[in-house]
C-alpha cells in the first residue's frame, strides 16, 4: 500500500520497521550497505557492503563498548574503504540502507550508482532519521538547492560547516523526548564549535551527517530530481516518520 504524503485527501500510511523490513526479505538478491553489528536483511539471498571488512568491524564494535554485539557482524562481500559502492561487480533486485544516505557527501551520485547496481524493476529501500526527532534537530532542513549545490561541488570530504553541525550543534536522540517538545540546549558549545575546527584541520576525512530530511522534504527533493532527469529512481512509496520514532521508510524503483 502507497503513501501519498502530498495528498491530502489521503491519509499516510505507517508501518513499523519490523513490517518494513519483512516486506524487503521476499526479494530475490538483496545488497544491504553498511550492516556493521546490527544487519537489517539475513539470509543466502543476502550480500552485503561496508568500508571495513568483517575482522575490521568486530575490532571496531569491540572498540566502541559494544562487544557483546560483535558476533553480529556478518561477512561482508564487498569492502571498500572510501564508501565507493561502484566497486561492486553485481546487480540486485534489492538494496537497503539505514541511515547512510544522509552521510553522502552527493546524495545524487549516490542514488545513480545506487540504479546502477539494480535490476531491472529493481528496488531501493531506505530508513532515513527525520532530523525533527533525532540529534539533527537544530540543523536546518536541507533543500533541492543544497543537494544539487552538493552535486555540483564534487567534495572528496565533508565540509567544516557539516563536522562543526555535526559535532557542536546535534542534541539528544530521545525521539520521545522530540515528539513531547522537549529539544534539549545547544546554547553552550563553545568549546564543542573549537574541538569541531581542530578536528576539522587534521585533514582526515571525518564521517558526519551532510543532509537533514524530513519525510515531507525527502519525497519531494527525490520527486524533483526525478521531474528534472537527475536520477532514474522513482519514489514509489513513502512511509512517514511513526509517532514516537525517528526515522521514515522509502521505496525508490528503478525506470530505466
Amino acid at each position: 500500500m502507497k503513501s501519498a504524503l502530498n495528498n491530502e485527501k489521503q491519509v499516510p500510511v505507517h508501518h513499523s520497521r519490523e513490517e518494513f523490513v519483512a516486506r524487503i526479505g521476499q526479494n530475490k538478491s538483496i545488497l544491504e550497505i553498511g550492516p556493521f553489528f546490527n544487519p537489517i536483511c539475513k539470509g543466502n539471498n543476502v550480500k552485503y557492503f561496508d568500508i571495513l571488512n568483517q575482522e575490521e568491524l568486530i575490532e571496531r564494535a569491540i572498540q566502541i563498548d559494544q562487544k557483546e554485539h560483535s558476533s553480529n557482524v556478518p561477512f561482508i562481500e564487498f569492502v571498500s574503504k572510501t564508501g565507493d559502492i561502484s566497486t561492486i561487480n553485481e546487480k540486485f533486485d534489492a538494496i537497503v540502507s539505514s541511515h547512510v544516505i544522509e552521510h553522502q557527501l552527493d546524495v545524487i551520485e549516490h542514488l545513480k550508482m545506487i540504479s546502477n547496481l539494480l535490476n531491472e524493476n529493481g528496488k531501493y529501500y531506505l530508513f532515513v532519521p527525520d532530523k525533527r526527532y533525532c540529534f539533527d534537530h537544530f540543523n536546518n532542513e536541507s533543500t533541492i538547492a543544497d543537494v544539487i549545490q552538493g552535486a555540483h561541488d564534487k567534495k572528496e570530504k565533508h565540509t567544516l560547516k557539516s563536522v562543526i553541525e555535526h559535532r557542536a550543534l546535534t542534541t539528544h536522540n530521545d525521539a520521545g523526548r522530540h515528539w513531547a517538545g522537549d529539544h534539549g540546549d545547544i546554547s553552550n558549545n563553545t568549546e564543542r564549535v573549537k574541538a569541531s575546527i581542530a578536528e576539522f584541520e587534521t585533514g582526515v576525512y571525518i564521517d558526519v551527517h551532510a543532509w537533514y530530511f524530513t519525510d515531507y522534504s525527502f519525497q519531494n527533493i527525490i520527486n524533483t530530481l526525478e521531474g528534472l532527469g537527475m536520477i532514474d529512481l522513482h519514489l514509489e512509496e513513502m512511509y512517514p516518520t511513526n509517532p514516537g520514532h525517528l526515522e521514515f521508510f522509502a521505496v525508490l524503483k528503478k525506470t530505466k
